[in-house]
């Protein structure tokens, strides 16, 4: 893996974020093109020949009705574990639960005192980080433990001497934390087992 996309948009026409005609066509005024469909194995196939991993965005659906968004997380944890070696959930459908709610929960701190809110994540932060900085430690990984050491000292002096967070860090809070995560995480992703094998429907073993 080269590159991991923590917010990019479908490719296939099921998950394509311009839904309506009326979309199409500000699509068509603005960039001048007409969107250019690709199967869930070639859309797979390009992140993969990129070396990608990638957190596909279904935002549009949070206007749906449950029952017509529902149908397009069950389509997405379907795609998700056909390709998981490109589209991230660590293999698993809890994974890709906690890199959305991740996502989500900062996202969704803007609306609630926005820089006051995020500034109490730094303090957590670097509790999180010192007890990483110390399992690392435990594990004689000690430039990890350094690493972790200097970051967590760095958000907790931020912590303790402002009281909130410019409004431009507020809102890249979501990415900059699910990054954060990611980074930590893949430390322990590991593949399927049978990855790489054929495998047809209905067979086991």
């Amino acid at each position: 893996m080269k590159l991991f996309d923590v917010h990019s948009h479908w490719g296939t026409r099921r998950g394509y974020v311009l839904r309506t005609e009326e979309q199409l066509a500000q699509q068509r005024r603005t960039w001048n093109s007409d969107p250019k469909y690709a199967t869930e194995e070639e859309m797979a196939a390009y992140l993969r020949s990129q070396g990608v991993r990638t957190i596909l965005d279904f935002g549009f659906t949070k206007s749906l009705p449950i029952a017509e968004a529902r149908a397009y997380h069950d389509y997405a944890i379907d795609v998700q574990a056909t390709y998981p070696d490109v589209i991230f959930g660590n293999w698993l459908p809890g994974g890709l639960a906690l890199g959305s709610g991740i996502f989500g929960y900062t996202d969704a701190l803007q609306l609630r005192s926005g820089g006051q809110s995020v500034h109490a994540l730094l303090l957590l932060l670097a509790i999180v980080l010192g007890l990483l900085a110390i399992w690392s430690l435990y594990r004689g990984r000690r430039m990890r433990a350094a690493t972790s050491v200097a970051v967590a000292a760095g958000a907790l002096i931020w912590f303790l001497t402002t009281d909130t967070v410019p409004d431009e860090f507020v809102g890249f809070a979501p990415h900059l934390t699910t990054l954060l995560v990611l980074a930590l995480a893949a430390q322990r992703l590991r593949p399927p087992a049978a990855d790489g094998k054929p495998y047809r429907r209905g067979e086991a073993g």
